[in-house]
């Protein structure tokens, strides 16, 4: 009896150290995204599943539920709740990631601000699933315990019907949540695996040959800037317009950023407008913004039809477009001397 007795502590105390490592992890969590924002706003933004709108609402709230239910399970307050809570939150950003690893996405999760700075893999899903499993363990522990508790109570057969219909509720309810959550994750990965089908396609038709060649006429588009203000770009002006189509995502972009910083400052003094039209949320392009020094202004397309009518599918691009909205010049990949030399000579 002694030795079951000491047993029981040991196991007791071994779920004690779990629940509350488990909670600190998930308050460690929500501090480190808390004192960064910025950084895991971009996290956020990149997964390309909420509304631009929503970012704002959605940086806060996330931290601030990871807080709560850290702190919840630190101070064992609904601990079996807590956990099935935070083990299906987990589930759910699961999928998420394998439907990301499977679309082909270079992102970072963010889970730990700067130190999670890795691009998401399978170490990733890993690591969320012992996270699940432990979850589901603690669960079952505190499940048993509030089990045991009833059992102690003087039963009556009003109690036992009661308790049965409890547990036939909860499991009808755990069974119910793991299908919708296997359903939604098939769903996505599914989704994923066509989007990245079509992302092939899309590569193999969008060749040099398919973008804007000279005299091709190009149509007036609505687009944000940085400050979330809606602009009509039309050519009804005496200017020429130089447009700089980018991605935050773009590798040749980022080597081009200089070529078109230096072709910016000697078309300063210039009867010319200079637009830059980023292909990404604006959460993404303020901060690529600021960190890359832009010195021309940048603005959002709020749909696909800029890409179509401009025939923008490869980056980076720069054209020039005369005040009739035609193309004077269209220009794919990085910028050289020459490029530059010629794009300033048919300005001036």
């Amino acid at each position: 009896m002694k030795s079951s007795g000491r047993n029981k502590n040991r196991i007791k105390l071994l779920f004690v150290i779990l629940r509350i490592t488990f909670g600190l992890i998930f308050i460690f969590s929500s501090i480190i995204k808390l004192t960064d924002l910025q950084s895991f706003e971009k996290a956020l933004a990149s997964f390309n599943l909420l509304d631009t709108s929503l970012l704002p609402i959605t940086i806060y709230a996330i931290p601030l539920i990871e807080l709560l239910l850290g702190l919840a399970m630190v101070f064992s307050f609904k601990t079996n709740v807590v956990s099935q809570i935070i083990t299906f939150m987990l589930a759910l950003f699961t999928a998420v990631v394998i439907a990301k690893i499977f679309e082909g996405a270079e992102i970072s999760c963010g889970c730990f601000g700067e130190l999670s700075n890795n691009n998401i893999d399978s170490f990733t899903v890993i690591r969320n699933v012992f996270l699940m499993i432990w979850g589901i363990l603690i669960t079952i522990y505190y499940q048993n315990i509030e089990e045991e508790k009833m059992k102690i109570k003087n039963f009556t057969k009003q109690n036992l019907i009661r308790s049965i219909k409890t547990n036939i509720y909860e499991q009808i309810k755990s069974v119910v949540l793991v299908t919708i959550f296997f359903f939604l994750g098939v769903q996505t990965v599914i989704f994923a695996i066509q989007n990245r089908e079509l992302k092939v396609r899309l590569a193999l038709l969008t060749t040099d040959k398919d973008i804007l060649k000279e005299g091709d006429k190009v149509k007036p588009f609505k687009a944000v800037d940085l400050r979330g203000n809606v602009a009509e770009i039309n050519y009804n002006i005496k200017k020429k317009t130089l447009i700089y189509i980018l991605s935050t995502r773009c590798k040749p972009c980022k080597k081009n950023m200089p070529n078109w910083i230096e072709l910016t400052n000697k078309l300063k003094n210039q009867n010319v407008r200079i637009l830059g039209i980023a292909l990404n949320s604006l959460t993404e392009i303020k901060k690529y913004a600021a960190d890359n020094k832009l010195n021309f202004s940048v603005y959002i397309p709020p749909n696909e039809i800029f890409k179509i009518n401009y025939k923008a599918f490869l980056t980076p691009q720069t054209l020039l477009i005369n005040n009739k909205a035609k193309t004077i010049k269209s220009i794919p990949g990085i910028l050289n001397k020459n490029t530059i030399s010629d794009l300033v000579k048919k300005i001036e």
